[in-house]
């Protein structure tokens, strides 16, 4: 996300339909979206060692120059012995 490269962005997700990263990566570029910088607060595995809770805080910019500071809370499950974000 940070280097715009979405469609790499998105193969760290469990989205892997062709069709829906094209329509994700078409929504990141028309809103121009960027982060500019993030922070792992926090992480928690859960004791099967299969999904994991990160706090995430991050910056992001968008088209027209507006941009936001967030805090959020992401699900990642393991898939082999890649770490990925549930969406």
């Amino acid at each position: 996300m940070q280097n715009e490269d979405y469609e790499t962005a998105l193969s760290y997700t469990t989205v892997t339909n062709p069709q829906d990263i094209k329509l994700q990566v078409d929504l990141y570029q028309s809103m121009n979206t960027k982060v500019t910088y993030y922070e792992i607060l926090s992480e928690e595995i859960a004791e099967d060692g299969n999904t994991a809770v990160i706090s995430v805080k991050q910056d992001c910019s968008y088209a027209g120059g507006f941009s936001d500071e967030t805090t959020m809370d992401l699900q990642l499950i393991k898939q082999g012995d890649k770490w990925v974000i549930k969406m």
